[in-house]
């Protein structure tokens, strides 16, 4: 008779039996409680293997827990099918110990099978999955042989009863496209091989209509034969829930995928952390290439200050949405113009970012700039041609008389002051063609060119021209390379800059010419950001005026922008620097704090050969 452990009044008792093995998996010692469970005696199992005690498909796991058990003697639980003299299978769950008899190690099998029997007879237990709110069935063979009310509910039949009298009542409650797969699953579990015990699978209700499911699928004894309970939870709502997710995640993706805009996520910091397919078109760059790169790095050093202004205003107030323009790089190298709009939506956990909307808008501002280029030139071109003509009317005529009293004045101490007379006509005329090739945007004809000789021919006339309010002193380095640029736009820039001092300081002031070799292998903090490694000749042109406020310096290399009264100034002087410094391979930098006067650096190409 199998042992029994007394409990609390109202449990059933535990029944179990003592099976010990050798290191063969032959049965060496069989207890009462073991002889009722399995049905043999004795004589009938010692010595025999001990899997005979076990279901087929649990034999592989038996004799592994055996094996084991001889190697580690700490105590294991495990679930076994057990398989009686009858042929009845039944749950059960074995204790393995080991146990020394003094000659030889023996497993101490110890088989708790009151589980599967409280399960097949206790009317508690049936009444438990009665009213539970998740379907439950039983399968064996093709039919159930046990669903409850849920199930049938859920199904839409009236009663569990109903579905128990199909024949085949497995396949009948799922639809035909379903059928496959589950038959394939159904052979699987028969024969013990892997199948998932979770999966989702649609059932096909009384009326025809399908029906989402969980099921989970556990294998058991019913009624002292091998079947398999399943519960089934309805999912339809979360499938149609996710349907429409899906559905509406693929028409956002083809919006994005097609996009002539660039969608970007950049965390707090500035990092990138998406990049829609669109920026390959537009920027060159694959949609990953990117992820984890500094936004900001990728920007114009003369942007991204102003880019991260309004970026720390968009992190400070999330409901703030902020449009800026910049320019950013292209994978070639070159620059675009974008114009992005940003929202904070880092307290989205879906998003976890600031979203930026980009749109390349290089092509409208290049048009833009012709357009007004064209409309600036235009208004140049007619005021320079008519000035340019009469000018050089009133020099023609000058330089004539000029010549008639270079003739009369030989020998005559007025000579050196109409030698001086004919320079000033003769550069008169040079600013006059001038004039005429920045209106017609001429190219430059550059050559080597000796500051040095540049300097020695303008300070002169600067002098003269500020009328002694302005000290003007010109330091230059020794062995000062020459530079490769147009001479005659260089003393123009020169001039120009001057005279801006002169302007800027009514009651005098100073002047100072700076000009030295540098060679820039790296970008330096004095140096602009945008400026090429290589060797430069540096002159700079410092004045001790007013300075300028940051919103007049932000403009003064703006064609036209001036802050003189009308008619004393056109706003052309600085672009002309600016245009010229670049056209010649250059860059011009220029600080002028408030207060603190005002210093324009040009930064012009070494030559490769001695100037003339």
């Amino acid at each position: 008779m199998a042992r029994k452990a007394g409990g609390r009044a109202g449990r059933a008792p535990i029944v179990y039996g003592i099976i010990a093995v050798d290191d063969d998996h032959a049965v060496r010692a069989f207890d009462p409680g073991a002889r009722e469970m399995f049905g043999f005696s004795a004589e009938e199992i010692l010595g025999k293997p001990a899997d005979t005690l076990v279901a087929p498909r649990h034999r592989g796991a038996f004799a592994e827990w055996v094996a084991d058990g001889s190697r580690r003697p700490a105590n294991a639980r495990h679930d076994i099918v057990g398989l009686r003299k009858d042929g009845a299978e039944f749950s059960a769950r074995v204790s393995v110990s080991v146990l020394e008899d003094g000659e030889r190690t023996l497993i101490a099998f110890i088989v708790d099978g009151i589980a599967q029997r409280v399960r097949d007879s206790d009317a508690n237990f049936r009444k438990l999955f009665d009213n539970a709110r998740v379907g439950i069935g039983v399968r064996q063979g093709e039919n159930f042989v046990y669903v409850n009310r849920a199930y049938a509910e859920t199904l839409g039949y009236d009663s569990p009863d109903e579905i128990l009298a199909i024949p085949g009542s497995i396949d009948a409650v799922i639809p035909a496209h379903e059928l496959d797969r589950m038959r394939q699953y159904r052979v699987a579990r028969d024969r013990g091989e892997p199948v998932p015990d979770r999966y989702e699978v649609q059932g096909l209700r009384k009326d025809g209509s399908s029906v989402w499911l969980e099921r989970v699928f556990q294998e058991v004894v019913w009624n002292g034969r091998r079947a398999f309970l399943a519960t089934s939870i309805d999912i339809s709502k979360r499938k149609r829930a996710e349907e429409a997710l899906r559905v509406s995640e693929e028409r956002f993706r083809a919006l994005i995928t097609n996009s002539a805009d660039i969608a970007t996520v950049v965390s707090e910091i500035g990092a990138i952390l998406y990049e829609s397919p669109s920026i390959t078109r537009m920027l060159g760059y694959g949609d990953d290439e990117l992820i984890g790169r500094d936004a900001f790095a990728l920007m114009h050093p003369d942007d991204a200050p102003r880019v991260r202004e309004v970026f720390a205003k968009l992190l400070s107030d999330p409901t703030h949405i902020a449009t800026v323009s910049y320019r950013f790089r292209h994978k070639d190298g070159s620059w675009r113009h974008l114009e992005s709009t940003g929202q904070n939506r880092l307290a989205d956990a879906a998003v976890g970012g600031v979203i930026i909307n980009s749109r390349d808008v290089s092509e409208r501002r290049a048009l833009e700039d012709q357009l007004h280029q064209a409309r600036r030139l235009e208004i140049v071109g007619k005021l320079a041609g008519g000035v340019a003509h009469e000018f050089n009317n009133l020099m023609t005529a000058i330089s004539c008389n000029l010549e008639v009293a270079r003739e009369m004045s030989q020998g005559h101490e007025a000579a050196p002051l109409v030698e001086r007379a004919m320079a000033s006509v003769q550069r008169g005329a040079v600013l006059t063609k001038q004039l005429l090739a920045y209106s017609r945007r001429q190219p430059l004809r550059p050559g080597s060119v000796s500051v040095g000789n540049v300097l020695d021919t303008v300070t002169p006339w600067l002098k003269q021209t500020t009328n002694g309010l302005v000290d003007i002193e010109v330091v230059i380095a020794e062995d000062i390379w020459p530079v490769w640029v147009d001479q005659g736009r260089l003393e123009d820039a020169l001039t120009s800059l001057v005279i801006n001092s002169h302007d800027a300081m009514s009651n005098g002031g100073a002047v100072i010419i700076e000009a030295r070799n540098a060679r820039v292998e790296t970008p330096r903090s004095e140096v602009p950001d945008s400026l090429p490694p290589g060797e430069y000749v540096v002159i700079g042109v410092s004045d001790t005026g007013p300075g300028m406020v940051p919103d007049v310096l932000e403009h003064v290399f703006e064609p036209f922008y001036t802050t003189k009264e009308v008619g004393e100034g056109t706003g052309l002087g600085l672009s002309m620097v600016h245009g010229f410094a670049i056209q010649s391979g250059g860059r011009v930098d220029i600080k002028s704090p408030p207060g603190g006067g005002t210093t324009v650096t040009l930064y012009l190409p070494k030559a490769e050969t001695e100037a003339a």
